[in-house]
């Protein structure tokens, strides 16, 4: 798996859920991780929670069909 979740840091409490509750549970029922789940801010390019180059830089080490 290779989630990526692109949430706004504005809501703290719900920041990325979907991507977070959709990688647990596609590692809970066994799939093989890829890339490490990539959390991106779109509340600022700075944020603690980075943006796409790591995602993007993983991707390219994988064909994706």
């Amino acid at each position: 798996i290779a989630v990526f979740g692109c949430g706004n840091s504005l809501y703290a409490e719900n920041f990325n859920q979907v991507a977070k509750e959709t990688d647990r549970c596609l590692t809970e029922i066994g799939a093989k991780r890829l890339l490490p789940i990539e959390l991106a801010d779109e509340n600022t390019a700075k944020s603690v929670y980075g943006g796409t180059n790591q995602f993007r830089r993983g991707q390219s080490m994988y064909r994706f069909v």
